[in-house]
């Protein structure tokens, strides 16, 4: 099955932390807390799901 093929843009964008595997919406704690060399950048929410990454159960970002 073909993957998406998204637009970047900064509204879509969404931002993991790579150890815990979860992805936040900005300025969650959780996010904030995290060290920058952990974090990692995704163009979508679709794109961070696809990389096995879950939503933050405490920001709760949505499509």
């Amino acid at each position: 099955m073909p993957g998406r093929v998204e637009t970047p843009s900064a509204e879509k964008s969404r931002t993991g932390t790579a150890s815990t595997r979860r992805f936040h919406a900005a300025g969650c704690p959780d996010l904030d807390a995290a060290p920058t060399a952990d974090r990692v950048l995704f163009v979508s929410y679709w794109d961070a799901v696809d990389g096995d990454y879950a939503p933050c159960p405490r920001c709760k970002p949505g499509p």
